[in-house]
């Protein structure tokens, strides 16, 4: 008896052990979510986000799913993870990805096959090297976007992938393999080369190939959505002049590939569930090699920083690997994040766009992330490599992005000379210390620097002469970041110069002249028949670029980037620019003209009208070169 006593007593402490452990987990939980609910609120508030959901999947399973503020605020309607449909922008790419890398599987598609190959109707522009869809999935294939137009008026005006290629044309700004320059159009590219390898439209393809086998029932990159779906779909906002939340308009984006799927949260659960688990039986999308394929790094701009696999961007978190993709579009912006050691998915996502939108979506993963992978909040440790003075200075340089929106094919190449395009390294003032922009750099050794308070790192490239001519951002945040240093004559800071001084010659040749010939009637003094046509002649000239500066202002230099990219531009080039783009045509024939006559009766003007005539002829004639250089004179044709 003392024995079975003894067995039920221990019996029962152990029961009441497990019971209170369990009651301690649920605690936990419960506190972890409400931590979580606050502070997402918290930074929802800070950047005026009207709505927004967070999925959670662990070790196969939905760990946690909540949906915060409204989908729509007019209506009242709260965010819900299992019903709310938001738009991913570029975690599309993902999912094309996917596709392409099940044709690779079936053989339909080789990975570093040239895609003319593939192609009927049309080929790739010739290059130094065959376009393969190794180079496309890694962004490696040295496209740059030519990003005008970048929407439609009506849905029946949507291009399909083939459309958009052979309609805006594809620029090879580089030879593959060599750095990373994000490229929509490359995506577009495997959208359409998916196409020709299963012989379907690519929107029925994702849909019956993956889509449907994983239950992904509110999922589509269809742009006109079912009344189903539609009625669940997020209102996209925009922050209005008070910072109150504005509706934005809708819009039909070309390219649907690499930028329109629209999902609901549980959805994108579903796909991390897939990617993370990688099974053999059931819900098989790709094989778990394949799988791994994409989460394995398969290009690196710096040996020593993280890369890109298949679709994926790699990135470092306080030593752990993550494999990610992250979205904007007008209507929104999500991260998806994956740490297969971990078993672990993120997936975060709202419906306002601003500049800040991205650092929404990582403030709030990176709080999940060191609560959810314990023991991985390291601070990054000191370095005590260091470069000397003259070491130090062969970094300094302006370096400019290469990639999405900053072409070199068309007027896109314009752009660059917006300044957050470009990034200054220079010496601190003692001049012991890179700085890239306000950040401080920790050199590490190899071309690579530590950015202070920053989980990444930067690396510098060489060219063959051992002379510092790239760098590289080790972050995929927002975008991994491929920059050439550039000459001194592409600082923008030198073209605002020469912006205002052409200006300013304008300014005074439309002006000036018929100014003084005022002041000469008020004097009766008698203008010399001779020289009459000279003053009419550059003030015609500083009238036609004022008229052409005023456009550019007013079309390309005013509006927010958001406005610029989704906004005058978004049909493609407005008529009034085009327009305008032949006002330095007509600016030229007229300063050749001036130049003529000016030098005709040369020894009839005086110092002031030989120099101011000079001045006006030069800037004409110099302005069509100078726009030349820019992409700009094809204007009027776009």
């Amino acid at each position: 008896m003392k024995r079975k006593s003894w067995i039920i007593l221990l019996l029962v402490i152990a029961m009441f052990a497990v019971q209170v452990h369990g009651e301690s987990d649920s605690e936990w939980n419960t506190s972890f979510q409400k931590e979580t609910i606050a502070f997402v609120e918290k930074e929802m508030q800070k950047d005026g986000v009207p709505g927004a959901a967070i999925v959670v999947v662990k070790d196969g399973k939905i760990a946690w799913s909540e949906g915060f503020g409204w989908a729509d605020q007019s209506q009242k309607k709260h965010v819900d993870p299992a019903e709310t449909l938001f738009p991913v922008g570029s975690v599309s790419k993902l999912f094309t990805a996917v596709a392409a890398m099940q044709q690779v599987e079936r053989r339909n598609l080789e990975l570093h096959q040239d895609v003319n190959y593939y192609l009927e109707g049309w080929s790739v522009p010739p290059g130094e090297a065959p376009l393969t869809l190794h180079d496309l999935l890694t962004h490696t294939g040295g496209l740059e976007d030519v990003a005008i137009p970048l929407t439609a008026r009506t849905p029946d005006e949507l291009w399909t992938p083939q459309e958009l290629l052979m309609n805006r044309g594809l620029c090879r700004a580089d030879p593959p393999g060599k750095w990373i320059h994000y490229s929509n159009d490359g995506i577009v590219l495997v959208g359409h080369l998916v196409e020709q390898a299963s012989g379907q439209p690519f929107l029925d393809y994702m849909e019956q190939e993956i889509f449907t086998l994983l239950g992904m029932k509110s999922t589509t990159y269809r742009q006109v959505l079912p009344d189903d779906l539609s009625k669940n779909r997020t209102v996209g906002y925009h922050k209005g002049k008070n910072g109150s939340a504005v509706p934005n308009p809708p819009y039909w984006l070309h390219g649907e590939p690499a930028a329109t799927l629209t999902t609901t949260p549980l959805d994108q659960a579903a796909f991390m569930q897939n990617a993370l688990e990688r099974p053999t039986s059931g819900k098989v999308i790709l094989r778990p090699e394949t799988w791994e394929q994409m989460m394995t790094r398969q290009f690196s701009s710096h040996s020593e920083l993280p890369g890109i696999g298949y679709g994926f961007f790699e990135m470092e978190w306080h030593g752990e690997t993550i494999w990610m993709h992250e979205g904007s579009v007008p209507d929104g912006s999500s991260l998806m994040m994956l740490v297969p050691e971990e078993h672990l998915g993120i997936f975060v996502v709202h419906n306002m766009v601003s500049f800040v939108a991205p650092e929404f979506n990582h403030r709030v993963a990176d709080y999940l992330l060191s609560h959810l992978i314990p023991g991985n909040t390291e601070t990054r440790t000191p370095s005590n490599f260091e470069l000397s003075k003259n070491e130090l200075k062969a970094y300094i340089g302006e370096y400019r992005s290469k990639g999405s929106f900053t072409t070199q094919g068309d007027a896109n190449k314009m752009l660059n000379l917006l300044p957050f395009f470009q990034v200054r390294v220079q010496l601190n003032e003692d001049g012991t210390q890179l700085l890239a922009g306000e950040s401080s750099l920790i050199p590490l050794g190899n071309d690579r620097f530590a950015v202070e308070e920053k989980l990444y790192d930067i690396a510098f490239g060489r060219d063959e002469a051992g002379k510092v001519n790239m760098m590289y951002t080790g972050s995929p945040t927002p975008i991994m970041k491929s920059r050439e240093k550039i000459a001194w004559f592409d600082d923008y800071r030198l073209h605002y110069v020469l912006w205002g001084v052409i200006l300013a010659i304008s300014i005074g040749a439309a002006w000036w002249f018929p100014i003084q010939r005022w002041f000469r009637s008020r004097k009766q003094e008698k203008t010399k028949e001779s020289t009459l046509l000279l003053p009419q002649l550059a003030c015609t000239i500083g009238w036609l670029q004022l008229l052409f500066i005023g456009s550019v202002i007013v079309f390309f230099l005013i509006p927010s980037v958001q406005d610029l990219f989704w906004g005058p531009f978004r049909y493609g080039i407005p008529l009034p620019l085009r327009i305008a783009g032949l006002l330095p045509f007509a600016g030229v024939l007229l300063s050749i003209w001036l130049a003529i006559q000016s030098a005709r009766i040369w020894s009839k003007l005086n110092r002031f009208q030989r120099l101011g005539f000079v001045l006006v002829a030069s800037t004409g004639i110099g302005l069509i070169p100078y726009l030349a250089y820019w992409n700009w004179l094809s204007l009027p044709w776009s």
